[in-house]
């Protein structure tokens, strides 16, 4: 038997306990308590964003893969349709987020993911890794895309579920890239929250290779 509660197992894979309070008063991320007060609302007077300012957080969140053809939300690098950046204040603490203004229907893909390529070999024990994503080939992790830095990348201000009642997005591997994906339909004035999707081989909440390549799929030969 393992040695460790579902509640720790949480804290270590989502970056929070989860708790007994009724998630609406809660931040997917900082699992903070919100006051009926400040009711966690999304400034929206918060001045908007710029292509510096994207640039900026810390802290993020993972998810993925499907390949079919979904419908795919026109967007620009900075301010995709019926989504709106903004900073979310809960007493002396704020955070980014992506919040819905426009209603989205099950099945909208939003991507890809933009970042710079990072070998495993590249990835030290200390390093800041919270905006990054796997990338599967072949049965086994292949690299990471980083998020951090990348300019107009809204992406990587999405923050993660903390449990699938709250989870709206699913992040999708296709074609080495990573996209997210609406598993539900998300309302207006709804935070986009996303988390792994139903095509990861996954232990203990933890992905570990993407479903098929790790069903017999070996590399392709390459000639000597």
């Amino acid at each position: 038997r393992y040695n460790f509660t579902q509640e720790e197992l949480n804290a270590v894979l989502y970056g929070a306990l989860r708790s007994s309070q009724p998630t609406g008063n809660l931040h997917a991320i900082s699992g903070l308590r919100v006051s009926h007060a400040s009711s966690g609302a999304a400034d929206s007077s918060a001045p908007p964003l710029d292509r510096d300012s994207l640039q900026l957080p810390e802290g993020r969140a993972r998810d993925r893969p499907r390949c079919a053809r979904p419908r795919r939300a026109a967007l620009s690098p900075l301010s995709p349709a019926g989504l709106a950046v903004l900073r979310v204040a809960y007493g002396d603490v704020s955070q980014l987020g992506v919040f819905c203004t426009d209603p989205i229907p099950k099945g909208v893909r939003f991507g890809p993911f933009q970042g710079k390529v990072v070998n495993t070999s590249e990835i030290k024990t200390y390093d800041d890794n919270s905006l990054m994503w796997e990338i599967f080939e072949y049965g086994g992790l292949s690299h990471f895309i980083d998020g951090k830095g990348a300019a107009g990348n809204w992406m990587s201000l999405v923050n993660c579920a903390r449990f699938p009642e709250e989870q709206n997005l699913t992040a999708i591997q296709c074609q080495g890239q990573i996209f997210y994906e609406s598993c539900k339909e998300i309302f207006p004035k709804q935070e986009l929250l996303v988390w792994y999707g139903d095509c990861y081989v996954q232990f203990l909440g933890i992905p570990i290779s993407l479903k098929g390549m790790a069903e017999g799929k070996k590399p392709p030969q390459h000639p000597e």
